[in-house]
This record gives C-alpha cells, structure tokens and sequence, in this order.
C-alpha cells in the first residue's frame, strides 16, 4: 500500500496516489517477480510510474482492507507475511486491518 505519488529519491512508486483523497492504492503483483521483472518494475519507476502498465501489475483504490493470512509452513503453522505500509516493511501471521482516515494528519 502506498499513499502518496513519490518515494525513494523522487521516484514515481505509485502515479494514482493522492494523499487526501480519503483513498490508498492496494498494488498487488500476480506472480514471481524474477530478477528481470524487478528490474523492469524499477525501470518503470525511473520513468514517471509506468510499471503501473505491467499487465500482471493489479492497482487497487481503496479506504479500508482487510488480509488474512491462509499461507502454512511444513508443520501447519502460520507463516509470516511481509506487507509494505508507504515503504515501511511490516510483518504479520494472522491478518491486518487497515483504514485511511481522510484528513486526519
């Protein structure tokens, strides 16, 4: 999730943010991202945020979510899950919630 436009020195993470909109922008990507496609990604950051046009590249608007965790390890616990929160790495095993309050910062 990332709400604002820019991160990382001014690059372009996420070209449909607006940070008070009431909205954040839920990206997901469906699939490995190889060592190729990072670059690619990274490449579409350079370029004004045109990694949003990855055909497996899902963008999401969004006010509220909810995640829940099904993924199990060998012994049939939970594993943990990595969620980046506007560039802040956070990890989970059950679920997290989240919720944009407009205007609140």
């Amino acid at each position: 999730m990332y709400n604002g436009r820019y991160g990382g020195g001014g690059k372009v993470i996420n070209p449909l943010g607006i940070v008070n909109d009431g909205k954040t922008e839920l990206i997901f990507y469906n699939g490995v991202v190889s060592k190729k496609t990072s670059f690619g990604l990274f490449d579409g950051l350079e370029k004004g945020g045109l990694q949003v046009y990855d055909p497996q590249l899902f963008v999401y608007r969004i006010s509220k979510v909810k995640l829940t965790n099904k993924g199990t390890n060998p012994d049939g616990s939970l594993k943990r899950q990595d969620i980046n929160i506007d560039g802040e790495d956070l990890m989970f095993t059950k679920q997290v919630k989240m919720e944009v309050l407009p205007s609140k910062i």
